[in-house]
C-alpha cells in the first residue's frame, strides 16, 4: 500500500532485514523441508527450513542435511518459497537465533495441521496487517483464492461485472501477505491496521510475527 510508509514497518515485519540481522551475527543454514520431503503432497521447494545461531552450530554437527548459506542466498532462498505460495512460520530471536520454516497447509506437520483443522488462530497470531482487493483491478482468476490457507478470500458478483471479484473476511485474514504478493495485476494491497505495540502482545502470546 502505497499509503504505508517505510518507517511503519517494523523490522520483525521485514524479512530481509530480519535475515540480514541474523546474517550478521550468527550462523545461516538451510535444509530439506522433512513434512514434504516425507509426504510429497505437493510440488512446491523443499530447501527452506531455516536454522540459526547456536541452534544452527549445534545441528550442523548433528546432520549432513544442513548447508551454511550467505545472507543473499537466504534471502534469494526465502523469496522462492514466498512465490510458491509457502508460509514463513517460527521462531526468530535477536539473542538466541531459532528456526523459520516455509510451511504447506498439505504436508506441514504443524502449521499445516492446524490449518487443516481449522484451527490456525490458536497457534499463530494475525500480523498487523489486513489485505484488501481493489475491486476495479481484480481480473477474478481465484490466484489469491489458492494461495490463502485460510479460506478468507471468497469469489463474489459484483454490480455491473460479469466477473466474480474476490473479498477478503477480514475475520479470517491473517495478514500473511501471500494474497498480495501472488497478485499479478496487484488488486490486492495491505493495509496497517495494528499500533506497533500490538507485537508486543505477539510476543507474551506467540514465538514470532512470523
Amino acid at each position: 500500500n502505497p499509503s504505508i510508509k517505510s518507517e511503519d514497518i517494523l523490522p520483525e515485519e521485514d524479512i530481509h532485514a530480519l535475515l540480514r540481522m541474523k546474517g550478521s551475527q550468527e550462523v545461516i543454514a538451510v535444509s530439506d523441508c522433512d513434512c514434504r520431503i516425507r509426504a510429497h503432497k505437493c510440488n512446491r521447494p523443499t530447501f527452506n527450513c531455516f536454522e540459526f545461531g547456536k541452534y544452527a552450530e549445534f545441528n550442523l554437527n548433528q546432520s549432513s542435511s544442513l548447508k551454511v548459506v550467505s545472507v543473499d542466498e537466504a534471502i534469494a532462498i526465502s523469496d522462492d518459497a514466498e512465490r510458491a505460495g509457502l508460509l514463513k512460520s517460527g521462531g526468530i530471536r535477536k539473542e538466541n537465533g531459532g528456526v523459520l520454516c516455509h510451511c504447506c497447509d498439505c504436508c506441514c506437520n504443524v502449521m499445516g495441521a492446524t490449518i487443516r483443522n481449522g484451527v490456525a488462530h490458536q497457534l499463530r497470531n494475525p500480523s498487523r496487517y489486513r489485505a484488501k482487493v481493489d475491486n476495479a483491478s481484480c481480473i477474478g482468476c481465484k490466484k489469491c483464492v489458492e494461495r490463502c490457507f485460510f479460506g478468507a478470500i471468497k469469489m463474489l458478483k459484483v454490480t455491473g461485472s460479469k466477473k466474480l471479484k474476490a473479498f477478503i473476511d477480514e475475520e479470517k485474514c491473517m495478514g500473511c501477505g501471500l494474497c498480495v504478493t501472488g497478485c499479478e495485476q496487484k488488486a490486492v494491497i495491505f493495509n496497517l491496521v495494528k499500533p506497533p505495540e500490538y507485537l508486543d502482545i505477539d510476543r507474551e502470546s506467540s514465538p514470532s510475527p512470523f
